[in-house]
């Protein structure tokens, strides 16, 4: 990834790990509910606010946080609620990043005072030609704006490597599927 100039990673939790209390967007669903056990929201501000403080002093422009991944099953008032717990207490300048609800798919104007940023989502199973025309256009923009950016993975659906598409030619990359179409856009944006 670095080699091909990204400077972003996304952590995201295993799928083969146990569940844990909280919210995945995965399957299992979790044994406690952030959006309705107020002890869990306690554990998720205590969470924020540990990386807030580990953070504290390292510029936005290199470390922000994106508190739930596409959050779902709830409505907009209790999603500004669980919102509103995290990290502000210690480090008030940190940019933060809340996913809009339904998958990232709905803003959320609910926590439009709580000065984050919001983050939506805009794929769908889509032609190839179409996606790498919309990246573009995307990265254009965001690039103008001093936005950055990510893919929901690397490797996988929605990735440059192993993707599974049927409407390319992929290139062999040291045993894997590289969509290079895709690559050549992402790093001219």
């Amino acid at each position: 990834m670095a080699q091909w100039g990204f400077d972003f990673v996304r952590l995201p939790r295993e799928p083969q790990l146990p569940p844990r209390p909280g919210y995945c967007v995965n399957p299992p669903k979790e044994a406690k509910e952030l959006w309705t056990d107020p002890g869990i929201q306690d554990q998720f501000g205590r969470h924020w606010a540990f990386f807030a403080r580990r953070c504290k002093g390292i510029p936005s422009r290199r470390v922000s946080f994106d508190l739930v991944n596409e959050p779902a099953g709830t409505d907009n008032a209790k999603y500004a609620v669980v919102v509103e717990k995290a990290i502000r207490a210690e480090d008030p300048q940190r940019l933060v990043i809340a996913d809009g609800n339904q998958w990232g798919t709905k803003p959320v104007p609910e926590i439009a005072p709580l000065k984050v940023g919001q983050s939506k989502r805009g794929y769908q199973h889509t032609p190839h030609k179409v996606v790498l025309a919309w990246m573009k256009d995307m990265l254009d923009n965001w690039r103008k704006a001093g936005w950055g950016w990510s893919l929901w993975n690397f490797r996988g659906a929605f990735g440059v490597l192993d993707s599974g598409r049927k409407d390319l030619a992929y290139e062999d990359f040291k045993g894997r599927k590289l969509d290079k179409a895709m690559l050549e856009v992402l790093r001219a944006g």
